[in-house]
């Protein structure tokens, strides 16, 4: 009796040689997600990872804004002080802040967006933080982004950066 050669779903071409121990679908070792009771297909992984995931509409928008008010005021500081080594400090506590204030807002619910909201908002708060500040200065809102540069760059570079690393290990917990 001829043993039946079974070939992997997502590549028909190849050989499975593995089967999920959730579904007892046929994989190729590319296919395959190790577990520490052995091995599932992607489906089933993702599948367990939507548990964390509860997001819901409104909660990216609050990520953001949040993000992005957070980091402008990072930014401010770190310029008014003038040491972009203060920066790393400013932009770490604001964002680890800003991070801990927006899982609060969202009722603890993440999405596998989340931390690219964060981010996004991060950005454009940097982007506006060197405007805002020449504006509270000045007098004047200036859109020269050579200036701006000048002015900014690596204190808000730094701060921004600082920001986005604090955020990053705030979105990364499970709980």
């Amino acid at each position: 009796m001829a043993q039946e050669i079974l070939t992997c779903e997502k590549h028909p071409t190849r050989e499975a040689t593995l089967r999920c121990i959730r579904c007892n679908r046929p994989m190729c070792p590319e296919c395959v997600v190790p577990t520490p009771t052995g091995y599932i297909c992607r489906e089933c992984a993702r599948r367990q990872e939507d548990r964390f995931y509860s997001v819901e509409a409104l909660d990216y928008p609050k990520v953001f804004g949040i993000a992005l008010v957070a980091n402008l005021v990072a930014c401010g500081l770190s310029l008014m002080l003038g040491f972009w080594y203060a920066a790393i400090f400013i932009g770490g506590g604001l964002g680890g802040a800003a991070g801990t204030f927006a899982r609060r807002q969202t009722g603890r619910r993440v999405g596998r967006q989340s931390t690219a909201y964060a981010f996004g908002g991060a950005v454009l708060g940097a982007l506006l933080a060197p405007m805002l500040y020449l504006l509270l200065s000045a007098g004047v809102l200036v859109l020269n982004p050579g200036l701006l540069f000048r002015i900014g760059g690596l204190t808000v570079i730094v701060c921004t950066v600082a920001f986005c690393v604090a955020i990053y290990s705030i979105y990364q917990r499970r709980i």
